[in-house]
């Protein structure tokens, strides 16, 4: 964000890739610590890899997909 002088608050496909980023950290938490059942750690680690490719998706396409479409 820094190096491309942009506001995430403005450019929506930044603000998705942040709060994709943010849900993929706490999935990950649930996957490996948090999850009380192996079937909750399975669920949160298949969830992480759907929105890691989303992720991957709004920074290749850069457009917002989901959150700021309009």
């Amino acid at each position: 964000v820094y190096l491309l002088n942009v506001n995430p608050l403005t450019t929506y496909w930044i603000a998705e890739k942040i709060i994709g980023l943010l849900i993929y950290i706490l999935l990950g938490m649930v996957a490996l610590r948090w999850g009380k059942t192996v079937a909750i750690r399975k669920m949160a680690a298949i969830m992480a890899v759907l929105v890691f490719s989303y992720i991957v998706y709004v920074a290749h396409y850069k457009t917002p997909a989901l959150v700021f479409t309009y």
